[in-house]
């Protein structure tokens, strides 16, 4: 992985993020813990020493403007997409970049560590992190090779399938902190109790009742 690995994480817009923390958060609340985890993102993919070039894809312009204050590009989406439509849209603009390793993140993994994107590019195309829910939190292929992504339910599974039927396999990052994505009550009860990144635990220390909600 000499050339190094351009990454794209794929983000919606901070006020439809999180809906399903809505019995523990309100709205304002869902859109600062978007953002903390986004931020936190960004930090260990600037730290990543396999990371060439760095992106977040979003239609919403407080997105694009925490990739920014990074050191990050924003890829502005005209409306929000889809996962699957945001992604191919990233491939094929990576593509038309000639970059040939491409990643793919989810904007929602507090517990990502520099480290953690560095094994998984050494997996080199194809390789993946899979969320414990069976979901796809992340994704390594080259964008110059045909890809279909089928985001959604137990879609780690079912990129490792398509794939499959092309003669391909999907290698498994089976540890650290991509496979924990935050999209539940259970799952916030997990941060309380784990070390997470700088953005994601200031947010968290301002909402000590977070801890008796999630009891």
């Amino acid at each position: 992985m000499s050339e190094g690995v351009a990454i794209v994480i794929l983000c919606k817009p901070l006020k439809l993020a999180k809906c399903r923390l809505a019995p523990i958060l309100d709205a304002q609340e869902r859109a600062a813990f978007a953002a903390a985890m986004l931020s936190d993102v960004l930090d260990a993919a600037c730290g990543a020493r396999t990371a060439r070039r760095i992106a977040v894809r979003s239609a919403d312009a407080g997105v694009g403007r925490i990739a920014l204050a990074k050191g990050a590009e924003w890829q502005f989406e005209e409306a929000t997409q889809g996962l699957n439509a945001a992604a191919s849209a990233a491939s094929a603009s990576a593509c038309q970049s000639g970059e040939r390793s491409l990643m793919l993140l989810s904007a929602d993994l507090p517990f990502a560590t520099a480290a953690d994107i560095d094994r998984l590019a050494e997996l080199g195309t194809y390789a993946g992190a899979r969320a414990h829910d069976g979901g796809t939190n992340a994704l390594l292929l080259d964008p110059a090779r045909p890809f279909q992504f089928l985001y959604g339910p137990n879609s780690f599974s079912a990129h490792a399938a398509g794939l499959a039927a092309q003669g391909e396999s999907l290698r498994c990052l089976v540890s650290g902190g991509l496979a924990e994505d935050v999209d539940t009550p259970p799952a916030v009860a997990r941060l309380l109790n784990k070390r997470v990144g700088a953005a994601t635990h200031a947010f968290l220390g301002e909402l000590p009742h977070l801890r008796e909600q999630v009891a």
